[in-house]
């Protein structure tokens, strides 16, 4: 049986999608997490740019009066996992479901 061969880029893209995936999950917690899912992170006019779909339209207009301190808790952990700056996402993005 012959394992995947994957390219060093192809694991630290990885590593960094599961950093942003798990880094969501820590700072949502329970409740949000039950009407949020982690779509990835992007470049959105120029800014990397942390995407998530939000299935409550209540849960979603909160969220967007809270994106400071969401993007601010969100780029403190991912400094302290040791991601470098430029991939670090500097804004957020909330869609509906």
């Amino acid at each position: 049986m012959q394992r995947p061969i994957f390219r060093l880029s192809e694991a630290i893209s990885r590593n960094k999608l599961i950093s942003y995936a798990e880094t969501w999950r820590q700072i949502a917690g329970p409740a949000l997490l039950k009407v949020s899912e982690f779509r990835g992170v992007s470049m959105i006019k120029d800014k990397l740019t942390l995407c998530l779909v939000i299935s409550d339209p209540v849960w979603r207009q909160e969220l967007f009066h809270q994106r400071r301190d969401l993007l601010s808790s969100y780029r403190k952990i991912l400094k302290e996992r040791g991601l470098a700056e430029t991939d670090i996402p500097s804004a957020i993005q909330f869609r509906a479901l």
